[in-house]
């Protein structure tokens, strides 16, 4: 073959940019209705799941309840202190939880 100039050759990010899809294709899919999943680059992004966080807390309201202070949420690869108290409390370990869903989808799905 012919050598490559190494001034003016670029890279194909083709197979990254497919990659890119996938994973913003599950984000968008698993954050749900409300959330806004802003893309900052191929492998970046910045979600607000608010929205599917106060959900989860409407979902199960009067079963969770309030957790103490010092509450611990772990899960693979990780722990979540409920240093919060009441709603604002809840609203991270519900943060948590929806965290853990994504990465258990794109772990699933890729």
């Amino acid at each position: 073959g012919k050598d490559m100039d190494r001034d003016t050759a670029k890279i194909d990010l083709e197979r990254y940019r497919e990659a890119s899809r996938r994973v913003f294709g599950v984000l968008e899919r698993e954050c749900g209705v409300g959330s806004i999943v802003e893309k900052a680059g191929l492998d970046e992004a910045y979600i607000d799941c608010t929205a599917a966080c106060l959900m989860d807390l409407d979902a199960c309201s009067g079963l969770i309840g309030e957790l103490p202070p010092d509450t611990v949420l772990a899960g693979s690869g990780g722990a979540c202190d409920m240093w919060a108290h009441g709603r604002s409390g809840l609203l991270l370990r519900a943060g948590c939880l929806v965290a853990a869903r994504l990465r258990a989808a794109l772990l699933r799905d890729l």
